[in-house]
């Protein structure tokens, strides 16, 4: 990674606590060709320091400089243009990527996240279905700490993906949102649609998850009905816990008496 992508920033946490003043934390970002070498004279030390061996260390020392010779030989022989462009060329072709994403796709393996953004707009206005573009300008909008485009971009992927009901892809993406701690900034169709997802797939406890986290962001929302509902009947059916499903039915009897009395007749 060092020779190959060194122009690429790797973001950094720090937390610094002297007891006497406050704590001191953040993140900063540095180039991949400052940071590695500095980790690797950290490993050196920590060989020379530890004891009785210092194995471990000397593993991440091996691993480092075979990686390395490995990118030099890459770029001295020609590896890449040779075996490996023709193999993501190939890859391209079969995932029908455009001109402009295969840009894109090259600005950010350089580590250039400026080339690839309009290209990636560009995409987005002439594909609405394509559903990579999104995705890819999400992960830059949030490592730039843009949250709110990050969360715009996240909506629209994921509102892509449920449309075309692509159970991989929206688990996908789920993850990701998951991970950023971005699931209650997500749109309320798209929060609602879902945890109907899941329901749907039989993952019944992430869907009680996403019907709640839907219940408290939207407590007046268009589908609050059919989740309070559905909370019900999972809890009742599906996860064997009669009390919650009885707490949601009281609430639901409490909002919305008449949708209560008119499923009740329907599963009569």
């Amino acid at each position: 990674f060092m020779i190959r992508h060194y122009k690429t920033k790797v973001r950094f946490a720090y937390f610094l606590w002297i007891f006497i003043t406050r704590p001191f934390f953040g993140t900063f970002s540095i180039y991949a060709g400052v940071a590695f070498p500095i980790w690797f004279l950290q490993q050196i030390l920590g060989a020379g320091w530890s004891t009785p061996t210092g194995t471990a260390y000397w593993a991440h020392v091996g691993g480092f400089i075979f990686g390395a010779l490995v990118g030099v030989s890459m770029n001295i022989f020609g590896w890449e243009k040779q075996y490996i462009e023709p193999m993501v060329e190939e890859s391209f072709e079969k995932l029908k990527f455009s001109s402009k994403m295969r840009e894109a796709n090259t600005w950010l393996e350089l580590g250039d996240t400026v080339g690839a953004l309009p290209l990636l707009l560009g995409v987005i206005g002439e594909e609405p279905e394509n559903i990579d573009a999104p995705l890819m300008l999400a992960r830059i909008y949030h490592e730039e700490g843009q949250d709110r485009d990050a969360v715009n971009m996240y909506n629209k992927a994921l509102s892509i993906a449920l449309i075309k009901d692509n159970k991989d892809i929206v688990q996908s993406i789920y993850d990701e949102i998951n991970e950023k701690n971005l699931l209650e900034k997500m749109a309320e169709n798209n929060l609602y649609h879902l945890a109907s997802f899941y329901d749907k797939i039989g993952q019944f406890e992430e869907a009680v998850k996403i019907y709640a986290t839907y219940g408290q962001l939207f407590p007046v929302g268009k589908f609050r009905p059919k989740v309070i509902y559905r909370i019900h009947l999972l809890y009742k059916d599906k996860l064997n816990n009669p009390e919650l499903a009885q707490k949601a039915l009281d609430l639901l009897n409490k909002e919305f008496p008449y949708w209560l009395s008119k499923w009740s007749k329907s599963s009569e």
